[in-house]
């Protein structure tokens, strides 16, 4: 069914607004100021609506921006009812499957971040998906500036950068967990680099070989302290007065609390 049939950037987005629609099939070309790849953009971020493009444009910067879009699909004019057709119904079994993927990541995401652990989520080529809020505590960096930077900003693991460590090994070890602890460090945002010791642990298929990866640390001072009796002196990370983004540590006997700026009242 048909909805509506749409010309500008603003009425789009008050129609899907309205009627919540399965798919938008989008000319490149539309009247104002905005053109069809930003309204795609729009419809993508506010509504989850999938985008298959309508055009006649065959120019490759044209193209180029669209994929910024993310679109589900090309229909390049004239067209048959059957390319229609088969182009809407592998549009949206890719967006069902896309949404229930990011429904999947969503539950990883929350679940890593009740964790005691800091963890470090890699993909396949050693960059950043995603960090929990143990790592932000340690390392005083927000997920939004490590998401899609190299493992190397973040991480040494036995003298090297983490990911000569992390390929070198998966590429010749038939085990899928490896140890480390010597020569390990977390570079944090302000300060020196802090030992650590943790886990690497990789994900793979037959088909495809490895697909991620996932990194669990902790504090080599936390090893320490598991090596002490109850009446010696664990050594503790110095983070107490250090301001980090919009917030720093308030040391409290053997506890460090973190106070955000916006939390001061005298």
């Amino acid at each position: 069914e048909v909805i509506s049939g749409i010309g500008t950037y603003q009425d789009a987005l008050t129609k899907a607004y309205e009627a919540k629609p399965d798919v938008a099939l989008m000319d490149i070309k539309l009247d104002g100021n905005k053109d069809g790849i930003q309204t795609a953009k729009a419809l993508k971020a506010h509504y989850n609506i999938p985008v298959v493009f309508l055009t006649s444009l065959r120019e490759l910067e044209t193209i180029h921006r669209a994929r910024e879009s993310d679109p589900f699909g090309y229909i390049i004019k004239p067209f048959k009812p059957d390319d229609l057709q088969s182009s809407i119904e592998i549009a949206l079994y890719n967006h069902h499957k896309t949404t229930d993927l990011q429904g999947n990541l969503d539950k990883v995401t929350t679940a890593i971040n009740l964790l005691d652990l800091a963890v470090i989520i890699l993909n396949e080529n050693g960059m950043i998906d995603s960090i929990n809020g143990q790592v932000e505590h340690l390392s005083g960096w927000r997920k939004e500036n490590k998401i899609g930077a190299s493992v190397n900003q973040l991480l040494t693991i036995d003298g090297s950068p983490a990911w000569i460590f992390i390929e070198k090994w998966s590429q010749n070890s038939e085990k899928n967990t490896i140890d480390f602890s010597e020569k390990s460090f977390i570079q944090p945002r302000i300060g020196n680099s802090i030992p650590i010791r943790g886990q690497v642990h990789f994900f793979h298929t037959p088909e495809t070989g490895v697909t991620g990866y996932v990194i669990t640390i902790l504090p080599e001072s936390v090893k320490k302290a598991e090596k002490s009796s109850e009446n010696e002196a664990v050594p503790e990370i110095d983070l107490a007065g250090q301001v980090v983004d919009d917030y720093f540590f308030l040391k409290d006997k053997s506890s460090l609390y973190r106070i955000h700026l916006d939390q001061i009242n005298y």
